[in-house]
């Protein structure tokens, strides 16, 4: 399997046809199908349908699996050639939980591509995903809150923070004589976040009665909190966040007992597209701002 056969492969499927991919690569077509049959040979399965009056090309179910394996190749094919030629810009391809990106950390990454003439490439998705991105080279580095065994990367606490109760005083009147016992898990409103919150929750709070309302995003706790005694359980970040957009609507107590979240840093071994100095002095100057953060916990 090398270059030109992946390259024939992905402009047949970008062009529709073989006698395109040919002329878009000014090679001839009888070298496309050589290119395609050498490649078939290799998975060991026919990766494109060859019949008889078929007007555009049509995969198999083997090549549609094998498109973003070519895809993804490409795109490294892409960067070491940058590398080589000291063309890769500075990049930087990160993801983290939408709480950390939305509440935490967006004003020190304003802040840091403007002073050091970075970009950016900014996602949220769940840890596993992130730890499958990192490891196709889809990204430079993580932020998770669950950590996960992989030899190919490295996972490294970073920062634990604080959590506290929020609620809505216009719908709820816990104040600061409330303890664990005055709450209902019937009216919480709950997100996970991450195994020490989730082995806490366990601990004081019976399995067999089901939250209220779930939720995967921090967004929709503001608009849950509107119903009669409702509460949750979040990050500090989170909660002043919340009281500002909710124009100090969302209270704010700090009880005894509750848990933390921990944050997860997470990186390749070796990063193709991102050089170390560049990674290194990123990875400082956020130490730098967590440590000045008010929410965060070393």
């Amino acid at each position: 399997m090398n270059n030109l056969e992946i390259e024939a492969f992905t402009m047949i499927i970008e062009t529709g046809s073989l006698s395109m991919a040919a002329n878009k690569l000014f090679v001839s077509q009888s070298t496309i199908t050589n290119r395609l049959i050498a490649l078939e040979n290799e998975i060991g399965e026919p990766l494109i349908l060859r019949k008889k009056g078929l007007k555009k090309i049509e995969l198999t179910h083997k090549g549609i699996e094998f498109i973003e394996f070519a895809n993804r190749y490409i795109s490294v094919l892409k960067d070491i050639d940058l590398w080589k030629n000291n063309l890769s810009p500075n990049i930087i391809k990160i993801s983290m939980p939408h709480s950390i990106n939305s509440y935490l950390l967006k004003e020190f990454i304003k802040d840091y591509s403007c002073q050091h003439n970075t970009k950016f490439s900014i996602s949220s998705h769940w840890n596993h995903i992130i730890y499958n991105m990192l490891d196709s080279h889809q990204l430079d580095l993580g932020l998770v809150s669950r950590p996960f065994a992989s030899k190919n990367l490295i996972t490294k606490y970073l920062f634990s923070e604080s959590m506290v109760l929020i609620y809505d005083k216009r719908f709820s009147d816990f104040n600061e004589k409330t303890t664990l016992n005055d709450l209902k898990l019937e009216n919480e409103i709950f997100l996970d976040w991450g195994p020490d919150f989730d082995l806490w929750h366990n601990e004081n709070f019976p399995s067999i009665i089901f939250p209220k309302i779930k939720v995967d995003s921090a967004n929709l706790i503001e608009f849950f909190l509107q119903s009669n005694n409702a509460w949750s359980i979040v990050p500090k970040c989170v909660a002043y966040e919340l009281r500002d957009l909710s124009q100090n609507n969302i209270s704010i107590l700090n009880l005894e007992h509750l848990p933390t979240r921990k944050i997860f840093l997470v990186r390749q071994l070796n990063s193709i597209s991102l050089s170390k100095k560049v990674m290194e002095n990123f990875i400082e100057k956020l130490t730098n701002f967590l440590q000045k953060s008010p929410y965060i916990i070393f």
